[in-house]
């Protein structure tokens, strides 16, 4: 066996090992399931900090006092508008933890890991059909595919997560 021959077996092998599939599956899978329904629920929380903004909510919220959440200025007519009595400090502080600007923030860097992921996916199937590439380029792709794994985990009490994701 040449040393090219035997470099292509070790990548095969190591494409099996960072995907978790067979040679022959690796070029058909195209986009990881994974990441397409990731991507979907993080723009979908994505587009519900964005819209909360666009109602007329601050970006920034806060807890005045114990078990009241200030979401928004009052307004002329309403003096009460933005300020929610919840009566349960711990709610309160979950949804000033949670705020628009944070919750943009996260999902901007989890879309960010997505496109990471996304664009060495694409680099490891070419590698793979044209027989050749770097080993870094499969120890980069096998690393961000635990950190999609692990992301995805994070959301695995939405609708349509599988646990053959789980990390």
């Amino acid at each position: 066996m040449s040393g090219d021959e035997a470099f292509a077996g070790y990548l095969r092998e190591n494409v099996v090992r960072a995907f978790g599939l067979p040679p022959a599956q690796l070029a058909a899978e195209g986009a990881d399931e994974l990441a397409t329904w990731l991507r979907q629920r993080i723009k979908e929380r994505l587009y519900l900090a964005t819209h909360a903004i666009e109602l007329g909510n601050a970006a920034v919220w806060e807890e005045t006092s114990s078990g009241v959440l200030v979401t928004g200025e009052p307004t002329e007519t309403d003096c009460w508008h933005g300020t929610w009595p919840m009566g349960d400090s711990s709610l309160t502080r979950l949804m000033e933890a949670n705020d628009p600007r944070d919750t943009i923030a996260r999902c901007e860097f989890e879309l960010a890991v997505l496109d990471e992921f996304e664009a060495y996916w694409r680099l490891a199937v070419a590698a793979w059909e044209a027989e050749a590439g770097v080993h870094s380029l499969y120890d980069q792709a096998r690393t961000l595919k635990r950190t999609v794994r692990r992301l995805g985990y994070s959301y695995r009490f939405k609708d349509g997560y599988r646990q053959e994701w789980k990390p």
